[in-house]
């Protein structure tokens, strides 16, 4: 779905750098499949974690602009397009993100991560240590900015922020205010996969220099919390009730949008894979 995604873009001057984490699975299969020379793939000698692998793609990456696309998530037709006019537009814009379809492990949508404010693009600064403003994978950067940054490797959750923290700090932002990744989160996330996330983004908030001692220590006490309401709602057997809080319900149009879409992207995705019994495809009427 996520390749099928990319090759169903209104842009087509793109490059993809598949980077294979020491997976179980066949993406080598799935990329030759694609048959598309704009996709380059690496495969690690082992699992060596989100950090690790979002390096490598950097490295290999020889675009002007920078984006990020998770293996079992996908984007609308016209994100790329979107995303790019903006920066190209606006060259004192250090990212653009968009906002996100959330959808469960059987790719149903269940809620919308953006704002009911009617503005076309929201706008802000990076100023305070925090959870991210925008979904990390759905942004783009400038190459330049990105390549300087680069990630920690020894991050295998959250590098996403701690690369957010050291890059954009202090720098504007925008975000296209519409659904146009599609995001899977809806029960598929367990609690100890959401209390060591939170674990490490308390390291990244107290190690960041860049803000001061009382912002950083405020950072961490705020995701204690978190962490403890999160262990309460998995008590109460609510943990997926309480992920989804963090999205609105999808308006129709939104809802009829994404359906359209991934019909036509599951139908484009089955020549990509080679399936397994057993393995789930979304069905219509």
């Amino acid at each position: 779905m996520a390749l099928a995604s990319l090759q169903a873009q209104t842009l087509a001057d793109w490059e993809c750098i598949v980077v294979d984490d020491g997976s179980t699975d066949y993406p080598a299969e799935v990329v030759t499949a694609a048959a598309d020379r704009r996709i380059f793939f690496s495969r690690l000698d082992r699992n060596r974690g989100r950090g690790h692998a979002r390096q490598k793609a950097l490295e290999m990456a020889t675009g002007e602009y920078i984006g990020w696309l998770d293996g079992d998530d996908w984007i609308f037709p016209d994100k790329l397009r979107l995303q790019l006019d903006l920066l190209q537009r606006e060259p004192g814009v250090a990212v653009v993100s968009t906002g996100a379809a959330i959808v469960n492990d059987r790719l149903e949508l269940m809620g919308v991560r953006r704002t009911t404010n009617d503005s076309p693009v929201l706008r802000g600064r990076i100023d305070s240590v925090s959870s991210l403003p925008f979904v990390f994978p759905a942004s783009i950067v400038r190459a330049d900015l990105a390549k300087r940054t680069g990630f920690t490797c020894s991050y295998r959750q959250c590098e996403d922020t701690d690369f957010v923290l050291r890059a954009l700090f202090g720098k504007p932002y925008a975000i296209i205010n519409r659904p146009l990744y599609v995001y899977r989160e809806v029960g598929v996330t367990p609690l100890s996969k959401v209390l060591s996330s939170l674990n490490v983004c308390c390291e990244i908030y107290w190690n960041f220099a860049g803000a001061p001692a009382p912002q950083r220590a405020a950072a961490v006490a705020i995701t204690r919390v978190k962490q403890a309401g999160y262990c309460a709602a998995a008590a109460l057997g609510k943990l997926d009730q309480s992920i989804a809080r963090r999205s609105r319900a999808p308006l129709e149009s939104e809802r009829q949008r994404y359906e359209v879409t991934l019909r036509a992207l599951t139908t484009a995705s089955l020549s990509l894979a080679k399936l397994q019994p057993g393995t789930f495809l979304p069905q219509f009427s």
